[in-house]
């Protein structure tokens, strides 16, 4: 049972306005990312570049080992410039107006990670040690923001970023370990149990297979390989690793990797998701595509052939359009004829209208995030015009068209509690209760019902993991990873819109064992 909420009985048999629920499952975050979050700036609401900068100055002053060592390298996620008057990209020499900060290592991600900011200093450290493009070099799917006179200003997008990864510290196993373990109580203390990782390299994939033949991974981890940028048909790498690995009735293993992550565009908030038409915000600009459109197909059917699911991440309605196309002539050809490929698309999140019904046609999964509507509907008609919105975040169309929704939230870039992508999904209004369109949501027929949202972060999310038949429902058959909340949160008369995104987890259990208490229970 995944569309409906147990109650639960207290000891005198009464059911006290509380419920038991599956293990919710998030089908797309990214667990080690969410651990080096929390122990990294966060930058996330905020109003202003002044505002930016004073909380990494706070951030470094609250550390003496930082406060004293100006070689150490400073991160952050969560700048978001469309939140900025005026909303424009930030620069290095930002940085470089605090006295704190003028000579420090700093690098901060943009709230979709798809984009980095630096400071002056990591700036350099960057363009001498990694191969940095003149001014008349382009990028292939990335791109140097460039001042009037060719420099650099310090933002690097998408595939540009892979300059400043190639001289930013490395993680460490110990650096790996510190941020599962805080990334696994952020989850389960919001009732997570199943996670699909989407994009792990190869050494994160080694790291948590070792942790799980130890007994630590107190979280199932769906992972997805992501291939270096350089080598994106790494499977026979993959391969000599021990990958894909794939899940034994008889043991007890909480990780599965059968999946491969590939990046078709970029995202939104940075004029990176490829666009048909220009951006209306940036008329020169129809985004980035992050693979060339003829490779598109031919790097799928490699994997498929391979025998690994295929995950590509697509937001723009071009790159969308491009990897159902793809999808398509591969799932049509008599070479996989009847074979289950499950192949799905992360984020799906603009689409021309007549692409809505492609993926129940085709049975491609659409791998989709709530949260990231009610944060970017903002400034979506802004970037992308009214008639083009009308195909942002579809979830309704797309499973009134018999598609299969696996919903998730993208932690770190939206908070991984499950209870604000259900508010999402069913209201499609901020955490305010407003939206662009008033307070029905934005464009309210996208709005799913409870049941579909609970549905999404359940069945759907274990169908998408080859796992429906043992997880993603409350089922004698089926593994014991369940929830309870103080509330019931699927009861629409006794539990309102805003009352279920408050909804507290009171335990977490996984296959039968309590891995999470609150303390308010």
């Amino acid at each position: 049972m995944a569309g409906q909420a147990w109650p639960v009985l207290g000891s005198s048999g009464s059911a006290p306005n509380q419920c038991m629920l599956p293990g919710l499952q998030d089908a797309h975050g990214h667990v080690l990312e969410l651990g080096w979050s929390i122990s990294s700036v966060n930058l996330v609401g905020a109003s202003s570049v002044q505002e930016i900068i004073e909380r990494v100055e706070n951030y470094v002053e609250a550390r003496p080992d930082v406060l004293a060592d100006e070689d150490l390298w400073i991160e952050g996620l969560g700048w978001d410039q469309t939140r900025w008057s005026p909303p424009i990209f930030p620069a290095a020499s930002d940085l470089a107006s605090s006295r704190l900060l003028a000579n420090r290592r700093i690098s901060l991600r943009r709230v979709d990670v798809h984009a980095l900011w630096l400071s002056p200093r990591a700036l350099a450290d960057v363009e001498r040690g990694a191969r940095f493009p003149r001014p008349d070099q382009d990028v292939p799917g990335g791109l140097v923001v460039r001042a009037p006179d060719g420099s650099p200003t310090g933002i690097l997008i998408d595939r540009a970023m892979e300059f400043a990864y190639a001289v930013i510290p490395s993680w460490t196993d110990e650096d790996r370990s510190r941020y599962l373990s805080a990334a696994q109580r952020s989850l389960l203390e919001v009732g997570i149990t199943s996670v699909g990782d989407a994009a792990a390299d190869l050494d994160t994939l080694d790291f948590l297979r070792k942790r799980d033949a130890q007994g630590s991974l107190a979280v199932r981890i769906y992972g997805m390989l992501a291939c270096p940028a350089n080598s994106a048909r790494c499977s026979d790498e993959a391969a000599r690793r021990g990958f894909p690995l794939l899940p034994s009735p008889s043991a007890s293993n909480r990780l599965t990797v059968r999946t491969v992550k590939l990046f078709a565009d970029g995202a939104l908030g940075s004029w990176g998701s490829a666009m048909w038409d220009p951006y209306a915000d940036r008329p020169a600009s129809n985004g980035l595509l992050l693979i060339p459109e003829a490779d598109v197909q031919p790097l799928i059917q490699h994997w498929v052939d391979a025998a690994w699911q295929v995950a590509t991440h697509a937001i723009g309605d071009r790159a969308n359009s491009i990897v159902l196309d793809a999808y398509e002539a591969v799932l049509t050809s008599s070479a996989h004829e009847g074979k289950d490929l499950r192949p799905r698309v992360e984020h799906a999140q603009l689409l021309r209208l007549n692409d809505t019904a492609r993926f129940g046609s085709l049975g491609v999964i659409a791998s989709m995030q709530p949260t990231h509507c009610t944060s970017d509907m903002g400034y979506v008609e802004h970037r992308i015009g009214l008639e083009r919105s009308r195909g942002a975040y579809a979830w309704q169309s797309v499973l009134s068209a018999g598609g299969l929704l696996a919903l998730g939230s993208d932690f770190p870039v939206e908070l991984p509690n499950p209870m604000h992508g259900l508010y999402s999904a069913i209201t499609r209004l901020d955490s305010q209760g407003h939206s662009p369109h008033g307070s029905k949501g934005w464009f309210p027929k996208e709005r799913l019902t409870r049941a579909q949202a609970l549905h999404g972060f359940t069945r759907a999310a274990a169908h998408a993991q080859f796992e429906e038949h043992i997880s993603g429902a409350i089922h004698p058959n089926f593994r014991a990873d369940l929830v309870v909340f103080d509330r019931d949160v699927m009861d629409e008369g006794r539990t309102s819109p805003s009352q279920l995104r408050a909804a507290q987890v009171l335990y977490t259990l996984v296959d039968g064992h309590v891995v999470y208490a609150s303390t308010q229970r």
